[in-house]
């Protein structure tokens, strides 16, 4: 009799195919198991992300809306240093400036943002927009993200305007992006 028509033969086949299907089955179920504990974990990530930042942006109070609304009307004529990563030097810098023109002064309480000069008020908006950009660089690396934004809707031309942009470029990757793309800046 042939081998491959005995009953043990017939038999082991059966356990193979059954064991096959089996360790098929578990590792299926594994995997799609792990990919909903990852796809949760992932969204807890982003909820903790935007909690963290809410609470900060909540914490700095009036400064954050003093920076917002002025940002707004303000964006395009704002130049943002490409290569700029530490907000210290201007925050020092604005600081110098408010207390040399306005000494004994106190932003929000004594003098609003519209009330000083052009120079102090890009001064300030250098500061903060570094400042912020630095604190949601610093969330996306803390959370491991591939980036962050802070987004609001302009009504005016139905689009977005990105505030806070997580992926600043240096000088070098603006360079080589304006390189690649010269059709993006005009």
């Amino acid at each position: 009799m042939k081998r491959t028509q005995t009953l043990s033969f017939k038999l082991s086949m059966i356990i193979a195919i059954f064991l096959l299907f089996v360790l098929f089955g578990c590792g299926s179920l594994t995997y799609y198991d792990q990919m909903l504990s990852y796809r949760q974990q992932c969204k807890t990530n982003l909820q903790n992300a935007g909690d963290y930042l809410d609470k900060l942006i909540e914490a700095d109070g009036q400064n954050f809306i003093r920076y917002q609304t002025y940002f707004l009307a303000h964006y395009k004529e704002l130049n943002i240093p490409i290569d700029a990563q530490e907000y210290m030097f201007y925050k020092v810098n604005y600081e110098h400036l408010f207390h040399m023109i306005y000494p004994g002064k106190t932003l929000g309480v004594d003098i609003e943002l519209d009330d000083l000069s052009t120079e102090l008020q890009h001064a300030y908006m250098l500061y903060r927009q570094l400042y912020w950009h630095q604190v949601f660089e610093n969330a996306r690396t803390s959370f491991g993200l591939t980036y962050v934004y802070y987004i609001l809707p302009d009504s005016e031309t139905e689009s977005d305007i990105y505030i806070i942009d997580g992926t600043h470029p240096s000088r070098a990757e603006y360079i080589n992006l304006m390189a690649e793309h010269p059709e993006l800046f005009g």
